[in-house]
């Protein structure tokens, strides 16, 4: 196992994870240089009194600088956030929660141990610049691993003759990110393999000097009560199962127009889910389809009527899969 040392931005409030040790290293983003935060390993875990939660744990890192936290009062594994927060995923509401904020028994959708990616802490209020102009951007979601997605707040449009409320900014977190002009790429990988959209790019032919994503805001959530919006996620998935391969495709990704057409917001993790071993692709289908059936009132009819195009063997294969946390 490869040697990790772990660096932390003040600033920006970003991990780093190099395999190497240097004397002085910058963040990417502010410039402010880096605090060496130790060396460890993805076996090793140490105990720690976190003060702002007022209790005590096991802390432990990935191999790509994620944090967690194990409290043994709760049995459960968080988030770790760099300003010190806990965190846990509700499956049910798609949320994210402080520890305390919701009780974990009131979720019977709770995971119960992390996905590989974690939130990390956001920055809140930043500037960019765009065709010689600085514009202030305010964070609206921080939920994906990869990209926060900031609103512009400003006056002047970020973008000629489209308001500000009709876009949104998407950047890349950190390092592990695809640059956009790949994650763009991918994009239209999979709205070639899937008959599925991606939002309008305005920035496209600029992606790999802005350094971020101008794209078009998609108005509404999945609602299965839609039948459209229902059938086409089915269909999705349906042709997701039966090529072996696909988007990172769960309910936080995806958007639909006015005129119910899917949109695949987030469509730049390609390897996240490409790169999928075969024996591992039923879990994460299995993963998927609970998460978009979480989404009504009957997750158990929604998630067989879900599966009802995919066929008979892997169905199978996604009874018998083990969620990541279940190995």
């Amino acid at each position: 196992m490869p040697n990790t040392y772990y660096y932390a931005c003040d600033e920006c409030q970003q991990y780093v994870a190099r395999a190497d040790k240097v004397e002085y290293i910058t963040c990417q983003y502010c410039n402010m240089p880096l605090t060496y935060q130790g060396f460890k390993d993805e076996a090793l875990r140490y105990y720690q009194y976190i003060h702002g939660e007022r209790c005590h744990c096991f802390v432990y890192y990935d191999g790509v600088g994620n944090k967690y936290s194990y409290v043994p009062e709760d049995n459960y594994s968080y988030f770790c956030a760099t300003n010190g927060s806990l965190y846990w995923y509700d499956n049910e509401t798609a949320r994210w929660y402080r520890r305390g904020e919701r009780p974990l028994e009131n979720s019977l959708a709770l995971t119960s141990t992390q996905p590989s990616r974690a939130i990390g802490a956001r920055v809140s209020t930043r500037t960019v610049n765009y065709n010689g102009m600085s514009h202030a951007l305010t964070v609206v979601s921080d939920i994906g691993g990869y990209h926060l997605v900031y609103s512009p707040t400003g006056l002047s449009e970020l973008v000629n003759r489209v308001p500000n409320d009709k876009i949104l900014i998407r950047i890349p977190r950190n390092t592990e990110a695809p640059l956009p002009q790949d994650g763009f790429k991918y994009g239209c990988s999979w709205r070639k393999d899937f008959d599925i959209s991606i939002p309008w790019i305005y920035n496209a032919r600029t992606l790999a000097s802005d350094g971020f994503y101008i794209v078009a805001k998609i108005p509404h959530k999945f609602n299965p009560k839609n039948k459209r919006h229902f059938d086409q996620v089915k269909r999705v998935l349906t042709n997701m199962s039966a090529q072996g391969y696909g988007p990172d495709f769960r309910p936080d990704n995806i958007r639909f127009e006015e005129n119910g057409d899917l949109v695949l917001i987030d469509f730049s993790e390609n390897p996240a889910v490409r790169n999928t071993d075969e024996d591992d692709f039923p879990a994460l289908m299995k993963e998927f389809s609970e998460q978009f059936a979480a989404c009504g009132e009957s997750p158990k009819s929604l998630y067989n009527e879900l599966r009802a195009g995919m066929s008979y063997d892997f169905r199978k294969k996604m009874d018998n899969a083990l969620h990541a946390w279940e190995k």
